[in-house]
């Protein structure tokens, strides 16, 4: 199975249903089944979110680090603006509100659109860069 390694609080919002795009500066061909990877660290950038959004979210030393903690489908990728005859069309327009400020649409990024997100115990595995193959035995909860 593909997986992607996403930092929290992004892996948590994800699992847990309340993210369904995932903005990344590259696109990807890969449709299918993917696993949902959160990223060991921690950065300044992530605890900003968290502490944002705090009352929605686990305590910091509960969020899963290092581990795959759900799987999902990767149904869509879409650059976050697109020109067409001079016409902007923009992928926030056909996003929910909420998720806007937890991803960056900025012009040359790409959405990924991830849909039916089932979370799944934690498996502690190393992350990697880019899109890379998990067939570790799932842990459903």
């Amino acid at each position: 199975m593909k997986a992607l390694s996403i930092a929290q609080p992004w892996a948590e919002l994800i699992a847990s249903g309340k993210k369904t795009v995932e903005t990344r500066s590259w696109q990807t061909s890969y449709r299918g089944p993917i696993a949902i990877h959160a990223a060991r660290g921690l950065t300044k950038e992530s605890l900003r979110l968290y502490n944002k959004m705090k009352r929605d979210l686990p305590p910091t030393e509960e969020l899963a680090r290092g581990a795959v903690i759900a799987v999902g489908e990767l149904v869509g990728c879409v650059p976050t603006v697109t020109e067409i005859d001079g016409k902007r069309f923009l992928a926030t327009d056909h996003i929910p509100a909420q998720e806007i400020p937890w991803g960056d649409f900025s012009p040359g990024r790409f959405a990924w659109q991830i849909q039916n997100v089932e979370r799944i115990r934690p498996v502690l595995v190393r992350g990697r860069l880019g899109l890379w193959e998990w067939d570790g035995a799932l842990a459903r909860s």
